[in-house]
């Protein structure tokens, strides 16, 4: 579901992602080395990567520094979920929150209104997620 929001989002920019410019692996730091050491052998200039979540994202950027590349200056790295890992490396990592705390005491609420024998006024509920922008993505534009 990550992968299908994240194309919809950039195709509502007006940016393709094809096939081949997307990895599939694990959802561990050795899935993001993994992409990191795959990408920057294609001969494709990247601008940014997306990871599934920040794990991945951080395994990336350990890669791809090992490689002599430096984060955002080369190329911008993002993660998802908002882990404290995200905010403990150097440089800190671009996240997108998912407000699980929120999600939580939904569900609950939902479950208890059921358990209660009311009828659920809302069977499906959207919890925006939000972006935490750190030192690990630039503006194309500078």
């Amino acid at each position: 579901r990550r992968l299908r929001g994240f194309r919809r989002t950039l195709e509502l920019n007006g940016v393709s992602l094809p096939d081949e410019r997307v990895f599939q692996g694990s959802l561990q730091p050795e899935a993001g080395r993994e992409a990191a050491h795959r990408f920057l052998h294609d001969q494709r200039q990247l601008t940014a990567v997306w990871a599934h979540n920040d794990l991945m994202a951080l395994g990336f950027m350990q890669e791809i520094h090992r490689q002599g590349f430096q984060v955002p200056q080369s190329l911008s790295v993002m993660g998802m979920d908002d882990t404290d890992s995200a905010r403990l490396v150097t440089p800190t990592l671009t996240s997108v929150c998912q407000n699980f705390s929120k999600m939580c005491s939904t569900a609950v609420d939902m479950l208890m209104e059921q358990r209660r024998g009311l009828t659920l006024r809302r069977t499906r509920v959207v919890v925006e997620p939000s972006l935490i922008i750190r030192e690990s993505t630039r503006s194309l534009s500078r």
